[in-house]
């Protein structure tokens, strides 16, 4: 993708969705949250849920580095690296939940629901919001405008900016072409030191759940990633 282009989508995109507003929730009650597990019961005993990190982020990451010349649209970006133990999680590290209990009981068979409470008082990353979409997209185009050149490799220069440019596009069509961008992104700019690590993150996607033939219907995912917060399970 061309400097010219990355120009006009600066003036002509980004300006109109007006400025990013950050959310710390006070909501003056426990946040409710229904996670789908087929350990319930072992989690309840322990009192603690584990969050699964086996997907490595960082070999993730230097694998889309040497393919990004390979990929001009966001449904070409590839969901894994050689030898990885799983696809990728969409949005990363965490513990991922609905905000109602019928979602989660669909998700997956011969599972059950555990209800979560979460603290009343916790940073939230709403990306169903255009604001804070924008904030993302500024944010990556000022790695790619600036942070990319800083690099001490040279060779991995041109692989940073094609891959930048690309995940603005997920950004820009609202992820609906490539899930995994969303845990790429959040990965890429904490590394960049360009947010910090937020309690929860929230996005609604399409899902094809249950009979064949349904509809398909967005569902809000969300995505625990500080459990120091979590005030009970049940």
């Amino acid at each position: 993708m061309s400097n010219n282009w990355i120009h006009n989508y600066k003036i002509k995109n980004i300006q109109k969705l007006g400025k990013i507003i950050y959310n710390i929730q006070l909501r003056g009650n426990i946040l409710r949250l229904y996670h789908s597990t087929r350990v319930k019961s072992k989690i309840i005993s322990e009192n603690k849920l584990k969050i699964n990190t086996s997907f490595n982020y960082t070999k993730y990451l230097e694998h889309l580095l040497t393919v990004s010349y390979k990929m001009e649209e966001p449904i070409q970006i590839v969901g894994s690296y050689p030898g990885a133990p799983r696809q990728a999680p969409f949005m990363g590290h965490g513990i991922y939940c609905y905000d109602n209990y019928l979602d989660a009981e669909k998700h997956q068979s011969k599972s059950e629901v555990l209800i979560i409470n979460y603290s009343e008082i916790y940073s939230e990353l709403d990306l169903d919001n255009h604001l804070q979409l924008k904030d993302l997209m500024e944010k990556l185009l000022d790695i790619a405008e600036n942070d990319i050149e800083k690099l001490p490799d040279n060779n991995s220069k041109s692989g940073w900016r094609s891959l930048i440019y690309l995940l603005i596009v997920c950004v820009y069509k609202e992820f609906e072409q490539c899930q995994v961008s969303v845990g790429i992104i959040l990965f890429i700019l904490t590394y960049f030191k360009k947010i910090n690590k937020y309690d929860v993150v929230n996005r609604s996607f399409y899902d094809i759940i249950g009979i064949q033939g349904d509809s398909k219907q967005k569902k809000k995912h969300i995505l625990v990633l500080n459990t120091n917060k979590i005030t009970g399970l049940s």
